[in-house]
Formats: C-alpha cells, structure tokens, sequence
C-alpha cells in the first residue's frame, strides 16, 4: 500500500516542474467568499507563507486498492508537494508526521506514518484555495474547507469531500505558536 500513496516520498521522485510561495491567510480570505469555505478562527497575525512544488504525476495503471486510495488526490495531473514558513525570514516549519489512514465503517485497514516526511501533498489544498469559484461553480463537487481549532485547540486546516460511500479528510494541523505542523489524510468507506 505504502507504494501506491501519494505521499512525500513517492512524490519527491519525480522531476520539479515549478515552484512558488502563496500567503495562506490571503489565499484563505478571497477562498472565503465561496459557500464551501468557513474560517471559524482567526487567521496567523503574522504572515504564514505556502511554499510548493509541482511534479507531474506518474500514472498509475494499478487498480488494486483503488478504493483506498484517495480518489482525489489521484484525480490532479500534477501533484503539489508544499511546507509552511511563519514570517518572512523564517526557517520552514518542521513537519510532525505525514499520516495516510483508511477504514472500513470506523475498523482500520491500514495507517501508513511517516515523521521524516520535509513536506506534504497540498495538492487539494491548493485546488481549494486557488479555484474556489470554479470548485464551488461545479455542481457534482462536494467539497468543504475549515480553517477551524481542532480537538486541542490548536489551529487546523480540514478538507472534507463525500464521493458515494467514500468520504475522505485531510487535516493540516499546526500548534499553536505555529513552530511544527502535522498532515493527516483519511478515507473513511461506509
């Protein structure tokens, strides 16, 4: 299974097509406007930047699994390794833990960890916030983003998107002095 996410590592592998940085509470305010959008929280007073990387996707013609796998993060041509930088000068914030997860009516099936991981997939993300209006204009999108305090208190980004009995989650968790931040992807089959 590990072989078929699209995690940091799988992604690393490929050729960098593009890079770039996007300021998170910008991006956050203008995606605001759209109806599938809700900031629950105050956004970062101070500048909280997205750095990214595009790779172009390898396709995979396995069809093993496909149910585990994320059906949206398989969908984009290109996948958008990214890291978080608190103001301008700032070193990069250390990542905690890239989680993939999946589960069957709230049974596990599998949890693949990885706390070496220097970035993750921002690829919905960055669909979420770059093409808010064409995400919220498509009516077969069920898409939802929070930018919300998690079970902690601490400050979360959760995507959320229903497809048939499949329901995936990915969750951008930061404590709360924004100095680490961990990235969690679940597919949850009903």
């Amino acid at each position: 299974m590990e072989q078929l996410t699209l995690s940091f590592k799988n992604i690393i592998r490929q050729r960098c097509e593009a890079q770039g940085q996007l300021n998170l509470a910008e991006l956050l305010e203008t995606a605001a406007k759209q109806e599938f959008v809700q900031l629950d929280t105050a956004l970062p007073e101070e500048h909280l930047q997205l750095h990214w990387q595009e790779f172009k996707q390898a396709r995979l013609q396995q069809t093993a699994f496909r149910e585990l796998r994320s059906a949206q993060l398989q969908s984009y041509p290109f996948q958008y390794l990214g890291y978080f930088q608190l103001g301008e000068e700032a070193e990069a914030l250390p990542f905690g833990e890239e989680q993939f997860s999946a589960s069957l009516q709230a049974r596990p099936l599998f949890v693949q960890s990885d706390e070496q991981a220097k970035a993750c997939n921002m690829s919905w993300l960055l669909e979420l916030l770059t093409q808010a209006e064409k995400v919220a204009a498509d009516p077969l999108r069920q898409d939802e983003l929070f930018w919300e305090k998690g079970a902690e208190g601490n400050p979360q980004l959760r995507m959320e998107r229903k497809n048939g009995k499949q329901k995936e989650v990915q969750i951008i968790r930061f404590n709360n002095n924004y100095s680490t931040v961990s990235w969690q992807h679940q597919i949850e089959l009903g």
